[in-house]
This record gives C-alpha cells, sequence and structure tokens, in this order.
C-alpha cells in the first residue's frame, strides 16, 4: 500500500484466532497499514508474535476495550454495571444509563 496519509486501521487484532489471522493476511495483501490489540484477550499474545514474525509490530495500536472478555485490572470489577459475577465485562455494556460515578471513572482510567 502506498503511503498516501491515508491510514486503513483493523481493528479487534487478538480477539481471537480468526480475526487475528484475517488481519495478518490484509498486512500481508497490503490491504491495510495498521491495526489495533485487543490486550485483554485470549489471543492477545499469540496476535503480537506473529505481528513481530510479519514484520509489522510497529503498527499496532491500542483497541480500548469496556465491553468484551477480562478486564485487565481488579477495581473495575467491583462495579456490576461493568463486570458480571464471574468478573468479565458485561458485553456491549458501559456506564449506567449515562450517569457514571467518579470512582467508576477512576476505575475505567485505571483499565
Amino acid at each position: 500500500m502506498a503511503d498516501r496519509g491515508i491510514i486503513v486501521n483493523a481493528d479487534d487484532f487478538g480477539r481471537d484466532e480468526e480475526a487475528t489471522r484475517a488481519i495478518l493476511e490484509c498486512f500481508q495483501r497490503g490491504y491495510i497499514n495498521q491495526t489495533t490489540l485487543m490486550v485483554n484477550m485470549p489471543y492477545a499474545k499469540k496476535a503480537v508474535a506473529l505481528a513481530r514474525e510479519a514484520g509489522f509490530a510497529d503498527k499496532i495500536g491500542l483497541h480500548l476495550n469496556l465491553t468484551q472478555g477480562m478486564p485487565l485490572t481488579e477495581s473495575i470489577k467491583r462495579f456490576s454495571e461493568m463486570c458480571d459475577v464471574d468478573g468479565n465485562f458485561r458485553v456491549n455494556r458501559v456506564g449506567c444509563n449515562g450517569k457514571v460515578s467518579p470512582l467508576l471513572l477512576e476505575a475505567i482510567a485505571e483499565e
């Protein structure tokens, strides 16, 4: 892909094997020029290893994720509006009806 100042980003790197392999293939074919890693997902470490092998580890940004997988920090797990009883993020649910407490904001910042 010629550099024309256009960024073509693929989200969800490391989410699972399927998404990671698809993003790897898109880099190899020149369809994309960056990706964002979901660091709290089960396939994240493997995704980073694959990116290093393929030579695009310097093209990875951070995919902020507050809706899938397991949190990286402990403080956010105490908020039932964010996490279920097993400590996993509640899928596609952030905050509490638009009202976010200062304590939750601190936990999100830490996350």
